[in-house]
């Protein structure tokens, strides 16, 4: 299984394998708790537990916080998060994130 990013009804690509989203939603989870807890990628989190976010731009932002920790990084997991960064930016209106 893989999954999509979706904006207003219209594919924007794929988005990773069910491994991959798992090694991003790791990632992001291990930043924010060594940032000194959670909070820190709010849009981001939100994005990752519901698969819904209206605001793409905020989570873009907390992307690119976490490429700034990108040694910590598996070099698969920074290409998935720069990849979903890519299609946040084409988004027009709310994404979700679905099965494709």
């Amino acid at each position: 299984m893989s999954y999509a990013l979706y904006s207003e009804g219209k594919r924007l690509g794929s988005l990773a394998t069910i491994t991959g989203y798992g090694k991003v939603i790791e990632a992001m989870e291990s930043y924010n708790s060594q940032r000194g807890g959670g909070g820190k990628t709010p849009a981001l989190t939100d994005l990752v537990e519901t698969g819904h976010s209206d605001n793409p731009r905020k989570v873009a932002e907390d992307i690119s916080k976490l490429l700034t920790w990108g040694e910590h990084l598996p070099r698969t997991t920074v290409s998935t998060l720069k990849n979903l960064k890519q299609m946040l930016a084409r988004a027009q209106g709310s994404v979700v994130v679905g099965e494709s």
